[in-house]
């Protein structure tokens, strides 16, 4: 019977010993990656000074981290194309319609450039894995290994 390898307990005492710090780092390069992709969020959040960038979070510990927005589904997906139906009292300039809101009164409507222009502001161009991955990179070469 063989007993065991000279340099088993060196490398196992080593492993004990590193474990804790791989872990430690692993958990501060996870915090700076999520930190990483919630500013690239709020950076790309459509209303400046909106609700829904004063409801962005992010959250977590550990491994596990997350970003939330209230409402983020209709920023980052878009309205429908909707009829709005307005008061005849109050008078908007529509240049398609002229200043006659009382003939006028359903006006259809499409989203405009500013909505096409932040669909996918959250889920593809933010927050997708593919950034994650990129946070990640960044966030380890920060701490280095």
């Amino acid at each position: 019977m063989r007993g065991p390898e000279p340099g088993a307990a060196l490398v196992a005492s080593i492993a004990e010993q590193l474990g804790p710090l791989i872990e430690e780092w692993a958990r501060q390069v996870m915090q700076e990656a999520a930190q990483i992709v919630f500013d690239a969020t709020q950076a790309l959040c459509p209303v400046e000074d909106g609700d829904t960038l004063a409801s962005g979070q992010l959250s977590g510990g550990d491994l596990t981290w997350s970003i939330t927005y209230d409402d983020v589904g209709f920023t980052d997906e878009g309205p429908e194309a909707h009829e709005i139906e307005g008061n005849p009292l109050l008078a908007f300039d529509w240049p398609e319609q002229g200043l006659f809101p009382a003939i006028f009164r359903r006006v259809a409507w499409v989203p405009g450039p500013g909505v096409a222009a932040n669909k996918g502001w959250f889920s593809e161009r933010s927050a997708s894995d593919g950034n994650f991955g990129d946070a990640l990179i960044v966030a380890g070469d920060s701490f280095g290994l």
